[in-house]
Formats: C-alpha cells, sequence, structure tokens
C-alpha cells in the first residue's frame, strides 16, 4: 500500500510540474540616451498535463516600465499563436490607458493540431515585444502584473511565475576632449601649410 500512496504521489507530481515561467528578456545589457531598447516577452518552462507540454492559446499581460526614462514606442507579436492563415489570431495592444504601462493580448482561433505543429518541442518562445526609447539615464524594472494563459480548450494554465528586467541607461555620448584636439591639430596644420606655400 504504502508504493502505491508513493507511486501515485511521484505521478501527481510528474503530471504538475513546474511553473510556467513568463519572462523580460532585453535586447542589450546597457543602453545611451536616444537608443532604441526592444523587451521580448518570452515563455519557458511551460506547464505540463498528462506528460505532455500544454499549447499556448492565449495570453494576456501588462508590462509597466518607468515613464520618465523610458518612452513606448511599438510593439509586435510572435508567430506562433497566429498559425492559421484562414482564421488569424485577434491580437491586441493598448500603451495609452495607464501611464507607464503596456497592456497586450492574443487570442489564437487556430485548432488544437496547428497548435501542436508550431509549438511541440519547444522548450520557449517569444510571445511578443515591445520596443521603447530611452528618454533618460538611471535603471527602470521592466515588470509583467496580470499574466493570465490559456490553452487549446480554453483552460488557464494553473501556475505561472515571473521575471522582471532591470533596464540600465548611462548619459548621452559627447565626443572626447582628445578627439576635438586631434582634430583642431590637424586643421591647424593645414592652414599653416597653405600659407606657407
Amino acid at each position: 500500500m504504502k508504493k502505491l500512496v508513493i507511486l501515485i504521489t511521484s505521478l501527481l507530481w510528474a503530471v504538475q510540474a513546474n511553473a510556467t515561467l513568463m519572462s523580460v528578456e532585453l535586447d542589450s545589457s546597457s543602453y545611451m540616451v536616444g537608443d532604441v531598447a526592444t523587451a521580448n516577452i518570452v515563455i519557458s518552462d511551460i506547464e505540463q498535463e498528462f506528460g505532455f507540454q500544454k499549447l499556448l492559446a492565449s495570453f494576456e499581460f501588462d508590462l509597466t516600465f518607468n515613464n520618465t526614462q523610458l518612452g513606448y514606442r511599438e510593439s509586435s507579436f510572435g508567430n506562433l499563436l497566429d498559425v492559421d492563415p484562414l482564421f488569424p489570431s485577434s491580437q491586441f495592444t493598448d500603451s495609452t490607458s495607464v501611464a507607464g504601462e503596456v497592456y497586450m493580448s492574443e487570442l489564437s482561433l487556430a485548432f488544437g493540431p496547428d497548435l501542436f505543429f508550431a509549438q511541440s518541442g519547444l522548450d520557449s518562445f517569444t510571445l511578443a515585444s515591445v520596443s521603447f526609447d530611452v528618454l533618460a539615464s538611471g535603471t527602470s524594472m521592466l515588470e509583467l502584473t496580470n499574466v493570465e494563459l490559456g490553452d487549446d480548450l480554453g483552460i488557464a494554465f494553473s501556475d505561472i511565475a515571473t521575471s522582471s528586467a532591470n533596464l540600465t541607461t548611462n548619459s548621452i555620448n559627447v565626443s572626447e576632449p582628445s578627439s576635438l584636439a586631434i582634430f583642431g591639430l590637424s586643421l591647424l596644420l593645414l592652414l599653416g601649410r597653405k600659407a606657407a606655400k
């Protein structure tokens, strides 16, 4: 009897594995004022059900940021939910309702087999990308909130973890004094040559 309980417990643990992870991944480790910074929203460690990775058919989230340092530029969606050419997915972005926040959602209208062929075997993939104009120096945390995920049967994912990112910005690059001195010296030499002739 004890062995049966242990077997059932281990099967249940295998069925309900780790939490699905939603993370923010930046395209660079640091930025300068005036740069364009892109944050990719990546799903990984996708939860399993009965030993199979669940199919993702819908998501929604808010991405919060420091709007004194970053200005929203544009956003785009990945291509692993929009897999049926006859039934394009429903995609929505709102960057104006709340300052310092971008809301994004996508609902796939594809059938389960289409999603399976697109997502099967992938450990992680990008759901969306959000680009910002870097306005000021400092550090801004990009954080995911109000995350909801759904599978191809409309059932919500049970366990979701999130990972944020810190965007570090340096002040704008100014020409170094030594570069200006070399340029000025070269100009003086040229003028001196012309005067000598």
